[in-house]
């Protein structure tokens, strides 16, 4: 089957050096574009830069390792919940950027569609995708390999209340270590942290086939891989209908929970003293979220097991 004519056209374009485009603006020792290399369509970035950008949202700074953002999104959970249950004093703007913030992120995951084994390419789709991801995976209850393995449903506000925790959480995070320029890398954080949350795709299927009393079990553990401008949508999406960081009357309130945290937990990038503590013996920083739900994962397995009774 012959491709589009749109396919085939994108597809020279790609592969034809451009001498006009400029080198990436990232390397500093003259390193080629992907257009002017004609090996790819950024006019920007060489394809390590860009490839290191649809990653973690910057061309040269790293995502945040898991333990350096968990206290401040600790401290937003419990922040929220004292506000929800009535024992923060915040009064009735804080309630009232609560019910707005927490109602928003209701209607964004009560109006997400389910998803199959395959996300969609469009970046947009895909953003909205990832909400229906974690819909099911939350607030449905997940038939597991039997009886015992079956996950129960939670509520809409405990769904709700941890997106509000982790978007307060990270704007905290980049508050006390900021990447220069725009906000287009916490945008990916948040979206990568709401990837991870969403899980992956799992199935498990069973066939009345071979010996009397044993069935054939196949199982599928698909994660897709945590990059791409759906992160920066979604991490947009959820921003846009947080009202709680932004609400002046409470600023101070969330401050005193945030003295709590430990400055040192998080690498400044631009402090060499905090970057050295995130670096092997060798030198070479580790690689971030080096879980399956970071890099992609595919994996099926198939066996014989004994027949589950109903």
């Amino acid at each position: 089957m012959s491709r589009p004519d749109g396919v085939r056209s994108v597809s020279r374009r790609a592969s034809t050096p451009d001498p006009a485009a400029s080198m990436c603006v990232c390397c500093f020792d003259g390193t080629p574009t992907e257009r002017r290399a004609g090996k790819g369509l950024s006019p920007r970035m060489c394809r390590r830069h860009r490839e290191f950008f649809a990653r973690h949202g910057h061309a040269a700074k790293p995502s945040w390792r898991a333990s350096e953002v968990a206290p401040f999104i600790r401290v937003a959970e419990r922040f929220i919940r004292n506000a929800a249950g009535g024992a923060a004093t915040g009064g009735e703007p804080l309630r009232i950027a609560l019910r707005a913030t927490l109602g928003g992120y209701a209607g964004m995951i009560a109006r997400a569609a389910p998803t199959g084994q395959e996300l969609p390419r469009g970046a947009r789709e895909r953003a909205s995708a990832l909400l229906g991801r974690l819909k099911r995976k939350t607030l449905e209850t997940t038939p597991g390999g039997g009886p015992r393995r079956a996950r129960r449903a939670k509520t809409i506000d405990d769904t709700t209340i941890r997106l509000a925790a982790i978007v307060v959480g990270l704007r905290l995070a980049h508050r006390a270590d900021p990447a220069p320029g725009d906000d287009h890398y916490l945008k990916t954080q948040i979206g990568k942290a709401v990837h991870r949350l969403a899980g992956g795709f799992h199935r498990r299927w069973s066939l009345d086939v071979g010996r009397p009393g044993e069935r054939l079990i196949i199982e599928r553990h698909k994660y897709d891989p945590s990059r791409g401008r759906s992160l920066a949508i979604l991490g947009e999406r959820l921003i846009e209908r947080d009202f709680i960081t932004g609400a002046r009357a409470h600023l101070d309130l969330l401050a005193q929970y945030e003295t709590t945290i430990d400055r040192d937990t998080i690498a400044n990038w631009t402090d060499e003293r905090a970057m050295a503590k995130r670096r092997k013996a060798g030198g070479r920083r580790p690689k971030p979220y080096k879980r399956l739900e970071e890099r992609g994962h595919d994996h099926m397995r198939i066996g014989v097991g004994p027949a589950v009774p109903g």
